[in-house]
């Protein structure tokens, strides 16, 4: 089902959040990053409490909470703190995957990824538009499948300064001058995340938060943590 972002009563984050915080690097391959072992755990939460509103927001960002530089996803709720409890245990049940209760953040509106309403499990499609499936068992990943193509996203190792590459058999053919051409023919990465090109867009052209979207061909937005590479593809089927 999907609904639209004015439909839902979000629960706002005015204030720093506490979070649970991931090793995104720990988690297995499997799984495709952190979002569908949210899911499988809010699912069950959000039909045993069919009255209660509350946003879950993530962020990735460096950290040396674990003892070394990582790559973390931080999880912050805003309505019952209980959900992050919750969420520490769904993540600690994968023993591979190094998780801790951590900072407190101040989070972006568009950093909300999950809302629970009505018994469901929300997730963001794009920043007006939410889905939410009223099946509650997803059965876990299993461990000797491979990832589809289609579920690629980024490891989010890419450093935000290195987000793009030269395009060289574009320069050569481009006409113009040198400065432009260099500037017009940097593409992005193919493991760069959709989330941080889009804001990198929004940052280099004044736009306003969450106003870009990168969709596929039936113009439904992927996914923040999807990667470049899946973006092509699907233009590319």
């Amino acid at each position: 089902m999907e609904i639209l972002a004015a439909d839902l009563h979000f629960v706002k984050a005015t204030e720093p959040l506490a979070t649970v915080e991931i090793d995104i690097d720990s988690i297995p391959s499997t799984y495709t990053g952190y979002g569908a072992i949210i899911e499988r755990a809010m699912k069950s939460f959000a039909a045993r409490n069919p009255t209660l509103k509350a946003s879950i927001y993530a962020s990735n960002l460096g950290s040396v909470n674990f003892g070394e530089q990582t790559q973390s996803g931080f999880l912050g709720v805003a309505g019952k703190k209980v959900i992050l409890d919750v969420l520490l245990k769904a993540f600690q049940n994968i023993s591979e995957v190094r998780v801790r209760f951590s900072d407190y953040i101040v989070f972006k509106p568009y950093e909300r990824q999950w809302h629970i309403e009505n018994g469901l499990v929300w997730t963001a499609v794009d920043y007006t538009t939410w889905y939410g499936d009223d099946k509650q068992d997803i059965p876990p990943p299993v461990e000797s499948a491979a990832p589809s193509d289609d579920d690629d996203v980024s490891d989010n190792k890419v450093n935000s300064d290195n987000l793009f590459e030269e395009d060289s058999a574009a320069h050569e053919k481009a006409p113009g001058k040198e400065g432009a051409v260099a500037s017009r023919f940097r593409v992005a990465r193919s493991d760069a995340s959709v989330g941080r090109i889009k804001q990198t867009i929004e940052t280099v052209f004044g736009l306003p938060e969450g106003s870009v979207s990168l969709c596929g061909p039936d113009g439904r937005a992927l996914r923040s943590d999807a990667t470049i590479r899946t973006l092509r593809k699907r233009w590319d089927a």
